[in-house]
Parts: C-alpha cells; structure tokens; sequence
C-alpha cells in the first residue's frame, strides 16, 4: 500500500514565502513524516525495523535539504539588500554640470583661450570675431530652465508677470554678434559632410574633442581647417548644444562654401535650434534634469536684459557677449531669485529701456558712422554723447527727443 505524505512546498522565487516558511516549521514536518510512518506501521502491524538504516539516511539527506535551503535563503536576502542599496545610491547621485545638455562653458573657453593670434584673426576674417569674446560665463541650470519653462515656442516669446520678450533673429544677432542674413543654411548637409571628412581624412565625424585638441594643442593647420574646428566646438558646446559627443550633421551644410559662410542666416538657425529644444524640454515629463538644448547663455542674457536691477543695470554695449562676462549671469540671476529654483524678483524692464530697442540701436548706429569718419574731436564728443544716451536709457522718465538731441548736437 501506498502511504499518502503532507506535501511541504518550498517557494524561493519568493522573499516573502521565503520570509514566512521558517526553518523550524520545515523542521517540523519531519514529525509529519514520522507520525505516519508509526502510524502505518501499527495500523498494520508491520515491522521495519530492518529498514533502520534507509530510514536514517533520508533523514539526513532531508536535513541537508533543509541546511542548504537556509543557505540560499539568506544569500536572497543579502542579495536583496544588495540591489537595494545600489539603487538608492544611483537615485542620490547628482547629475554632472551636463547631464542636461552638452552646453559647456568649460569646453567652449578653453579653446576661445587656446587659440594663437594667428588662429583669432582667421576666425576674424571669416565673420565670427564676436564669439572670440566669450569669457568664461556660467549659465546656472536651475535659473535657465526656469526661464525656458515660461517660453512660448509657439510665438517665440518669454512671457512673465503679464510682460513678453520676444526670442528673434535680431536679438540673436545682438546677444552673440553671428552673422544675420536671410539666407537659410543648406538642408542637404552631404557635401558639407563629405568636405570635412577629407580634410581631416575620416570615415566618420569624430567627437567635438577631435577638433578641440587640434585648437588646444597649436597642431598646424590650414585657415579652413582652423575655422571647422572651431565652429564644430562653438556649434556642439556653445550654440546648438544638445546630447551628443558628436557635432550634429544637420549644420554640415554650412561647409559646402566656407569662404562664404558667414553669408548664411546663423542667428535664425541658432533661434530654431533653442526654441526647438525648449519645445521639447516643456512638452517632457521630466524632473529638474531634464534635457534643454540649445544656445542658454542667449536665453539667460536676453532675459537678465529686461530685468530692472535699478542702479546695478548693465551698460547697454553690443553684442551682449562683450558685457555679459565671467560670473555675471549666475550674480545677476542670485539677485532675481525668489527662493531656490523659482526668480522673478525683480520687475521687467520696457524694451524702449533695454539694448534691444530700434531707438537706441539707431542711436549707436548714429555714432559709429560718426566716429568711422576719423575726426578725433567727433570721436571724444560721440564717446561722451553714448555714455549720456546709456544714462538717459535707464533712466525711468526719458523722453525720446531728448535723446536724440544728445547724440546729434
């Protein structure tokens, strides 16, 4: 006859059926085990005391069972923990200064410092002497993204506290100094592709840092090669930041006729390429890393140029890139912010008060064509009639013919 046994069942895939089977209650059931056997044998009057031997050795090899179960127990739990403690460390580990964006003040300074006389003056010739004065300013994440959250893609506006700053290809122009121009960059960027893969004899684009240590390092190089190298580390690191080690291909075209390069429309495709970024980065469900593309320290510097500081506004000079320097966005961002993360401090500013008005861009016009004429008295009398309109500008009861008056008499 077939003796009929309580199915014990060992779940390990399980750490909670791990945790609620204890050692003792398996322990247990090898009394089961023993209570039927006594039972069967004295319901049927049958002796196995022969099978002494056979009994004990299952009896141990059960007890093996049961040790080795423990074992894999408590490597589950230390496991557990383990995986636990990783995790949490992975969550608690800060993001790097680009785990937002390839926007790197660092990598874009270090070649701006690195470059000869001989290298600035080719970057010069070729219509982007402006970007060569870039010193090093830090565009603090926290404060840009706020900024980039109250974008308007689809208008192009920054709008806050019932005020809207328009993001155009003039105000491009006026921030960064590029070239501005109504001529779109080519869309078949193949041939501009194919262009720099032979100059520098490569099968594929290589990272931005190929082109970089070529800068750094003083390697000799023709006047074309000089400006590929630095536009690839402006545009991947500066203007058209986004996720790649690798300069995009989208702007190649650009190098299809290098020597007329600086004929293109680069503020409108610099502006696209941020207020594409910004679309995506708003539209994203995304925590404070989320990703933002595009060129941040003109996002930052327009913005900082409508905001009314009082007696610390900056001098109204363009580019914007020849004032905005150093530690200047992030000090001026800490004086406009309300509590960590969120800014807005101060009041915003007219446009007929900030760089960006057509009145005083006229003006300035005005005294550069005055001062090209050579005569050192109109160039001393023009200097001071600048300084009088910049004072006049911020001042909050300016009348229009008054400046006018100033720079012409």
């Amino acid at each position: 006859m077939v003796r009929k046994r309580s199915n014990v069942c060992i779940n390990i895939d399980s750490s909670q059926d791990c945790d609620s089977v204890e050692s003792e209650d398996i322990f247990g059931s090898e009394d089961i085990f023993d209570s039927e056997d006594n039972h069967s044998c004295a319901s049927h009057g049958i002796d196995h005391s022969h099978d002494g031997d056979h009994e004990r050795i299952k009896r141990a090899a059960y007890k093996e069972v049961l040790k080795d179960f423990a074992d894999i127990k408590i490597l589950k739990r230390k496991l557990a923990l383990s995986l636990s403690r990783e995790e949490t460390k992975s969550i608690s580990v800060k993001p790097s200064k680009d785990a937002f964006t390839r926007f790197s003040v660092s990598t874009f300074s270090s070649v701006v410092e690195s470059l000869t006389p001989e290298n600035r003056k080719v970057i010069e010739d070729f219509g982007f002497g402006s970007l060569l004065q870039f010193d090093r300013c830090f565009v603090p994440s926290k404060f840009v993204k706020w900024v980039a959250r109250h974008v308007n893609y689809r208008s192009a506006n920054i709008v806050f506290n019932g005020k809207v700053i328009s993001l155009t290809k003039e105000s491009v122009h006026l921030v960064l100094g590029l070239p501005l121009s109504n001529k779109c960059f080519p869309s078949d960027p193949s041939l501009g592709k194919s262009i720099v893969l032979s100059k520098f004899a490569k099968q594929s684009i290589p990272p931005v840092t190929f082109f970089s240590k070529k800068l750094i390092d003083h390697e000799v190089l023709s006047d074309e090669e000089v400006f590929i190298c630095f536009i690839m580390v402006a545009m991947n690191s500066f203007l058209c930041s986004n996720l790649s080690l690798t300069p995009s291909p989208k702007y190649f075209g650009i190098f299809e006729d290098i020597g007329n390069a600086k004929d293109l429309d680069w503020c409108g495709f610099v502006l696209d390429w941020l207020l594409d970024g910004v679309k995506s980065f708003n539209k994203a469900k995304h925590s404070d890393g989320g990703v933002l593309p595009g060129c941040l320290y003109y996002l930052a510097v327009l913005y900082l140029d409508y905001v009314d500081f009082g007696a610390r506004q900056v001098p109204l000079s363009v580019p914007r890139i020849s004032v905005w320097k150093g530690s200047m966005i992030r000090d001026y961002a800490d004086f406009d912010s309300k509590s960590p993360g969120c800014y807005g401090y101060h009041p915003l500013l007219d446009i007929s008060r900030t760089c960006f008005s057509k009145l005083v861009l006229d003006l300035m016009k005005l005294v550069a064509d005055t001062i090209a004429t050579g005569d050192e008295n109109i160039k001393e009398d023009s200097s001071q009639h600048v300084n009088a309109a910049t004072q006049l500008q911020n001042s909050p009861n300016v009348k229009y013919p008054v400046l006018v008056c100033s720079i012409t008499s």
